[in-house]
């Protein structure tokens, strides 16, 4: 009976919210969907929807999804789909590289007749030769539509400059272009689209001057994304620009390149910041290994002191491994959501010494009033960082990363002025992608704090994988008034039990 209501209920909606809804599950660049199956699908549950899809072709127009196509290859359903866009406005996506022949073939004659009416084209380098009548297309005529324009060709099809014109882009004209990114190719900074972009991609065909002059002409950027790897320094006097409406900045690079490059961008409040340090070089000794990692530290020092000074990050992330990396993040929510974050590769041999200059730098910033910490962790780390947590109400870890909290504890009560870690504590939030939880961790971890006069209040274990059978909490009988939250295995919602109370756990829908 449910069915036949539920039947009933889709039959009297109409066309517009139907529409809506069709338009919904038909977005490619969704995460884990697969829109065009999806929507394929849909249109074959009765004639009346049918109908409907079929004479909506912008519906089939956003779903030239080749990546889907190619998986179980039909020319004729692919010629049916294109013939079902009619003259609506492209979305072009191909992310597989090295497409067989004969999709590529079908891929570049669909792009070179539709050219006109593409709105987004999203395409990973496949061939020299099909990356090569692409780019003919892409310098040699207008783009009226585009929107988004994200591709990667072969690097040497743009070094070769015979057979591909060398005019502007989109010959000049692509009015409604707002995201771009070529690989490997220099924009002219004098291309008259430049300043209506809302999202850019700059990568190491760039200096640190040619990115700086393109930058000049983009006023209107919101996200910009710069690999940098260039290793000349020594540029002079370059010009700082500001970018007024960003909101999001990524850089990933050399250190010292990172660290040149973004000490020539000023970014507003509320902008977020992450910067990724891919390399620490092996042949060059201690000092300057040490001395490139700070000075993009030290710029990641400056942008964030200046957003501390009238903002707080509620929450810090730190993950750290040992001989391989570290990733350092202050995340905001409140009065402006962005976070701001460092990451670098550990994989020198004095990488232990970096790590503790690092932390020591990063101290000097005002974590004072953060009051979340996310902590992960395969190796004991220099404990001055935690002390700058000082009003730390809850910490979300993993049994592991907990035991090195434990130890840093120890550590502590052994000294002549002892102290506790995080005294404003109340939440213990166990994260932890194990099968099987081991609360013997956290259960020490409860039982020191209340120890040492500092009790908490709550141990979250909801993130954790459903108990099974129910834990043993005798342990904590003890820790009168501590709530714990679980969950059972083949049960909805969590359960409540409160230690020393005598009353069994309490079973919470969600």
């Amino acid at each position: 009976m449910s069915i036949n209501l539920y039947g009933h209920t889709m039959r009297t909606l109409n066309n517009d919210i139907l529409l809506y809804i069709f338009i919904l599950n038909a977005d490619m660049f969704s995460d884990d969907t697969d829109a065009l199956h999806t929507t394929r699908s849909t249109s074959q549950v009765c004639q009346s929807w049918r109908n409907l899809m079929l004479t909506t072709s912008s519906l089939w127009a956003r779903l030239i999804d080749m990546d889907t196509l190619a998986e179980r290859w039909n020319i004729h359903w692919s010629n049916e789909l294109i013939r079902r866009s009619g003259a609506a406005l492209l979305w072009i996506r191909a992310e597989w590289t090295c497409l067989p022949t004969d999709i590529a073939d079908f891929l570049i004659r669909v792009i070179g007749e539709n050219w006109h009416r593409i709105q987004k084209l999203i395409v990973q380098d496949q061939s020299i030769f099909f990356d090569f009548r692409l780019a003919r297309l892409a310098f040699g005529l207008p783009a009226p539509h585009l929107e988004t324009f994200d591709v990667t060709l072969d690097d040497t099809v743009l070094e070769d400059s015979e057979g591909v014109p060398r005019v502007s882009l989109f010959d000049g004209y692509a009015p409604m272009l707002r995201r771009f990114h070529l690989f490997a190719y220099a924009i002219d900074q004098r291309e008259p689209w430049l300043h209506q972009l809302h999202s850019l991609e700059l990568d190491g065909a760039y200096n640190a001057p040619e990115a700086l002059a393109v930058l000049a002409a983009t006023p209107s950027l919101q996200e910009l994304t710069l690999y940098t790897q260039d290793k000349d320094y020594t540029h002079p006097s370059l010009p700082v620009m500001f970018l007024p409406h960003l909101k999001s900045l990524e850089c990933t690079g050399l250190p010292r390149s990172c660290a040149t490059l973004l000490h020539h961008v000023e970014i507003p409040m509320g902008c977020s910041l992450k910067i990724y340090i891919i390399e620490l070089s092996e042949y060059i000794d201690v000092d300057e290994t040490e001395k490139q990692l700070l000075s993009a530290v030290d710029v990641f020092r400056r942008f964030t002191r200046r957003f501390l000074q009238s903002n707080i990050f509620q929450t810090i992330h730190l993950d750290y491994r040992p001989s391989r990396s570290i990733i350092i993040t202050g995340k905001s929510t409140f009065p402006m959501g962005c976070q701001y974050s460092i990451s670098f590769l550990l994989n020198t041999e004095h990488a232990s010494n970096l790590l503790a200059t690092t932390l020591r730098r990063l101290v000097l910033l005002d974590f004072s009033r953060s009051t979340t910490l996310q902590f992960s962790s395969l190796g004991p780390l220099e404990p001055s960082f935690f002390d700058c947590l000082s009003s730390l109400d809850t910490l979300s870890v993993n049994e592991k990363s907990l035991g090195y909290l434990m130890v840093i504890q120890d550590d502590m009560n052994a000294t002549e002025k002892p102290h506790i870690l995080f005294p404003f504590l109340k939440v213990l939030d166990v994260d932890t992608n194990q099968s099987a939880v081991d609360i013997e961790v956290p259960v020490k971890f409860v039982l020191s704090r209340m120890q040492n006069g500092h009790p908490i209040a709550t141990l979250d274990m909801t993130k954790c994988e459903p108990f099974d059978p129910t834990p043993n909490l005798d342990a904590l009988s003890e820790a009168r008034g501590l709530k714990v939250l679980y969950k059972l295995a083949e049960t909805d919602g969590n359960f409540e039990f409160i230690c020393g109370s005598g009353d069994p756990a309490r079973h919470v829908t969600i």
